[in-house]
């Protein structure tokens, strides 16, 4: 299976060099805004008013890496994806297609804004320079797909 990350149509790899190592948030529905509540007078406990179903923000934080042959590369690689992901200006898209080994390949679009990036944790192993962060996004508006069978 191959899982290929992109935001605002620049892949995460071929644009930066940037690999994920995991990410959440993706397929999780968010959490239902607060659900108001009647009290009466002459009833038990409330009635929930539970005719309109809203969410709050999905946040999609996913755990990166680069890996370059120079510390320079490295940190060109990573100052390009905080430039772009930091410097927008409205909400963006972020595309996850996973495309089985068999089967037909899932799309997954947000439309997102980078909430931030960590600082770059670099080390040195075996003559490459490695580099770790997490980066967290904001799905202000979240679209919920119903589940189709």
């Amino acid at each position: 299976m191959t899982i290929v990350y992109s935001f605002n149509s620049k892949e995460f790899v071929a644009s930066y060099g940037v690999k994920v190592k995991s990410a959440e948030g993706l397929i999780d529905i968010p959490d239902r805004k607060d659900i108001k509540k009647y009290n009466f007078h002459d009833s038990n406990g409330y009635s929930p008013e539970l005719s309109t179903v809203v969410y709050n923000e999905r946040k999609i934080t996913i755990e990166a890496y680069i890996k370059a042959a120079t510390a320079k590369d490295l940190i060109e690689n990573y100052y390009k994806l905080c430039y772009d992901l930091k410097s927008q200006t409205d909400v963006k898209t972020l595309q996850v297609v996973i495309t089985p080994k068999t089967g037909t390949a899932k799309t997954l679009t947000f439309s997102v804004y980078c909430e931030k990036i960590s600082q770059i944790k670099k080390r040195f192993v075996d003559g490459q320079n490695y580099g770790t962060f997490t980066i967290t996004f904001i799905e202000p508006e979240p679209t919920i797909s119903s589940y189709e069978s």
